[in-house]
């Protein structure tokens, strides 16, 4: 079955996305410039490049047209800046399509690395399709602190969806002089529910560390009184994932020594870090797939199991997961939904959508989700339109 969104989505979309669209380069010659100037709730499309750190302060969605870049390679004064700080107002969204952050931390500059995304001051923080990398340590001199990939405080509602998220490192230039520390987490968000869909989050490597000189080990790791694991995949209250891989950070090499300065004789490896550290976690098995591409003017096909009563349901995002007894959990808003079909038990289970080729749809997210008689809701899609 192959449907136009076009008909569909137009009303809904066009109310949604009544803000202002603006082009970097274009309306503005660099991206801060344009948070600076654009209105809440506006979409700035950023036409690929490699860019210093932002600021952003208003809710806002940033699309990368291609991927756009941010890098903080040795910007800050002791401390590295994160390469998106957020700095929100209290309310609202920040989303970041396409995004792509980067950087390393050079040792002789900076006392601490900077997180790729970093902040607080919104409703809810969604990455989609981005690559978000704290900043490595480079040349190191004496011991360097990892950070998360992102770090996020009073931010509730954190979603990523087929992206990747990797943690900073901990380093050290000599092991001899320091027992560990552990690597960065992936997502530290503290108090959050963190929604995982298609992603990969890794934290960050732990330190090389060693014994008190002339101590022997009592065995091989886990090393009682070193503290060089890897980082947790995600922290947080709440997690629900599906399709995603979660794990922590390698740990960092273990030393024995005879005296304060070495020489280093390597022991162990200590356990990677955990994969998470919540308060409960969901796992959502993958029954509702997707191929094509959401592309303006593209063919997206939605498939899931058939052989008996189904639906599927394609609409607006939903602030944070809803559960429904017997049927599970949802991640739309059913309130707006812009296609609807049902499907008997003899029907092949599948639909094509063509995205509308509409410019200022760019960076609008729609989620599906199916429904089975017997398994109730299936996993959610949640994409956003490409430029």
């Amino acid at each position: 079955m192959r449907r136009t969104l076009a008909a569909l989505l137009a009303v809904p979309l066009a109310a949604a996305l009544a803000s202002a669209q603006v082009d970097v380069p274009g309306d503005f010659a660099t991206v801060q410039a344009a948070l600076d100037a654009s209105p809440p709730n506006s979409t700035i499309v950023v036409h690929g490049g490699t860019w210093t750190p932002i600021t952003i302060s208003k809710p806002v969605t940033l699309v990368g047209d291609p991927i756009a870049t941010f890098s903080n390679t040795d910007i800050g004064a002791g401390t590295l800046k994160p390469s998106i700080r957020l700095t929100g107002p209290g309310s609202g969204r920040v989303e970041l399509v396409q995004v792509a952050t980067s950087g390393s931390a050079g040792g002789p500059i900076n006392g601490a690395a900077g997180e790729g995304i970093a902040g607080s001051g919104f409703d809810a923080l969604w990455i989609l399709r981005s690559d978000i990398h704290a900043a490595q340590w480079g040349l190191v001199n004496g011991v360097a602190f990892a950070v998360a990939g992102v770090k996020t405080t009073t931010i509730p509602f954190v979603l990523v969806s087929s992206s990747t998220i990797q943690g900073g490192n901990s380093k050290v230039d000599n092991p001899a002089l320091t027992k560990g520390f552990p690597g960065g987490a992936g997502v530290n968000a503290t108090g959050a529910t963190v929604v995982a869909i298609g992603s990969t989050i890794v934290g960050g490597q732990g330190m090389d560390a060693s014994y008190d000189a002339g101590v022997t080990p009592p065995g091989l790791c886990p090393c009682a009184g070193v503290f060089n694991t890897g980082g947790t995949g995600v922290v947080a209250t709440s997690l629900f994932s599906s399709g995603s891989s979660i794990s922590g950070g390698p740990g960092g090499n273990v030393y024995t020594k005879p005296g304060p300065f070495g020489p280093l004789t390597f022991w162990d490896v200590p356990a990677s870090g955990a994969a998470t550290s919540v308060s409960s976690s969901t796992v959502l098995p993958v029954t509702l797939t997707q191929s094509g591409s959401t592309h303006l003017g593209a063919n997206w096909s939605l498939a899931w199991p058939s052989g008996e009563l189904s639906f599927i349901a394609i609409g607006a995002e939903a602030w944070s997961p809803q559960f429904f007894p017997a049927v599970g959990w949802s991640f739309a808003d059913w309130s707006a939904v812009y296609v609807a079909s049902v499907f008997d038990a003899s029907a092949p289970t599948g639909i094509t959508l063509t995205i509308p080729p509409v410019p200022h749809f760019a960076g609008a997210v729609v989620v599906a989700q199916a429904w089975t008689l017997s398994g109730g809701f299936s996993n959610a899609i949640i994409e956003p339109l490409l430029p």
